[in-house]
């Protein structure tokens, strides 16, 4: 019921990334179930819900009990890099599915890995990197974490230190343990607002209070920045 809630007779609601977040007091995934019990299309259904948090870090599949499929994702998470959707008709039904990489070499496979890497450790005797070439940059814990009208994550291209993230997330005042910090193709800018590109990967880590706690297990708080594809 977390991750697909259902009616007898009205349909079910899946997606990915976290169509279960609690919005309002109410679930993603279960706010557009209860417009599909009102009579609203799934396609005016996960509409309506991704329209009125645009910010949200989900994507909705819903599926009436009449047949009727739709699918798609908050503009927060159209802008990442990695996203995969399909949806394929056929004489026996319907095939949908929305997707996005957890790692980096699937946002990345379009070019190859090695070369990349090597760029990457290059940096380690190079001057400070222009937006054209990748660059590794290490978030500290602490690092001054705060909510915004839009994602923007703040480097200084010397130390290559991230110095502050900001995000559009609603439920970032509130978030505690494991969150995406940084998300995939989020802006970055230096010190002095100019661009340096975009993130490459997400930076996953516990946030407590509006702070970072870094989570060693599954993020090494690193963001490799890049320019736009």
């Amino acid at each position: 019921m977390q991750f697909l809630p259902s009616l007898d007779g009205v349909g079910l609601v899946t997606g990915h990334r976290l169509p279960n977040r609690d919005l309002n007091g109410t679930p993603l995934n279960v706010a557009a179930l209860q417009r599909l019990a009102q009579g609203e299309t799934a396609r005016d259904a996960i509409a309506a819900v991704l329209t009125a948090y645009p910010e949200c870090d989900a994507g909705l599949i819903a599926l009436s009990a009449n047949g009727e499929l739709a699918l798609a994702n908050s503009p927060r998470v159209e802008r990442r890099l990695d996203l995969y959707t399909t949806e394929h008709h056929h004489s026996f039904g319907t095939v949908a599915m929305l997707m996005n990489s957890i790692t980096f070499r699937a946002v990345t496979a379009r070019a190859d890995p090695a070369a990349l890497i090597a760029q990457i450790a290059a940096q380690r005797f190079a001057e400070p990197p222009s937006p054209s070439t990748l660059m590794l940059a290490h978030v500290d814990e602490h690092c001054q974490l705060s909510q915004a009208d839009q994602d923007l994550v703040m480097v200084n291209s010397v130390t290559r230190r991230v110095v502050r993230i900001a995000s559009a997330d609603p439920l970032l005042p509130t978030a505690a343990g494991r969150w995406t910090v940084i998300q995939n193709g989020t802006a970055v800018v230096d010190m002095e607002g100019e661009p340096l590109g975009i993130s490459y990967n997400d930076v996953i880590a516990n946030v407590e209070a509006s702070s970072l706690r870094s989570l060693a297990d599954y993020s090494s708080l690193g963001l490799v920045i890049g320019p736009q594809p």
